[in-house]
């Protein structure tokens, strides 16, 4: 089933959807590859975010992926991104995203979540609407421990 630009199965999983958008952007890094010979870091950069990355930017508070292979599948996508700069590919991984200052998806998606959160907590959103989450005013760790 297809909602809000979503794939989601029978059973609520998101794998179809991650694995779509993945396919999404390598198709993306292939057609940057095939017109685009030479890149200089601010151009592959700016290209890379607007075509590849934004298909990991759309509701990724909603369909993070909890299971390890899908987000290496993931990650691999930038891997294979950043070595696509003659610049980078001698370079291992870390060192090419310190080399464009690019964080991990990972780190991203964790970023975003806390993002929402906030949002959540301090009533950024709209203030009429009930809350799920509720700040714990209890500022002690340990309730109702006995030794």
């Amino acid at each position: 089933m297809k909602d809000s630009g979503m794939i989601i199965d029978c059973k609520l999983k998101l794998q179809d959807h991650i694995k779509l958008k993945i396919n999404k952007a390598y198709s993306m890094l292939g057609i940057l590859r095939r017109n685009l010979k030479e890149f200089d870091v601010e151009s592959f950069i700016s290209l890379y975010q607007v075509f590849a990355k934004s298909y990991f930017e759309y509701a990724e508070s909603v369909w993070n992926p909890h299971y390890m292979y899908l987000v290496d599948d993931l990650e691999k996508v930038q891997k294979r991104a950043t070595k696509m700069l003659r610049q980078c590919r001698r370079l291992n991984y870390q060192q090419r995203l310190k080399f464009l200052n690019l964080p991990t998806l990972a780190f991203r998606r964790n970023r975003g979540d806390m993002i929402e959160v906030y949002k959540i907590l301090t009533g950024k959103y709209d203030p009429t609407l009930p809350s799920i989450l509720h700040c714990n005013i209890n500022s002690t760790t340990r309730q109702g421990a006995t030794y």
